[in-house]
């Protein structure tokens, strides 16, 4: 008698049996390919939580502020 099919590989989809290390079908080791998903979901979790995070603004600086504000005044004086 042959173990009823429990679970499908995460590769190929095809039955495997419970207590299988690896597929029948493909030859994927299950330990491996659950571990490398898990660690893929790990690090796409990290990168959406950097990515969601704003970005803390740099130092206010007054005499770049002034600086770029002279010089839009004087393209718009010379515009005119």
């Amino acid at each position: 008698m042959t173990a009823a099919p429990l679970l499908n590989c995460p590769l190929c989809a095809a039955p495997a049996t419970e207590g299988a290390g690896e597929c029948s079908s493909c030859g994927a080791i299950f330990a491996k390919v659950l571990e490398k998903r898990e660690r893929e979901r790990r690090q796409a979790e990290a990168a959406l939580k950097s990515a969601a995070a704003p970005a803390a603004p740099g130092p206010f600086d007054r005499k770049k502020a002034r600086l770029v504000a002279g010089a839009v005044v004087a393209i718009w004086m010379v515009l005119l």
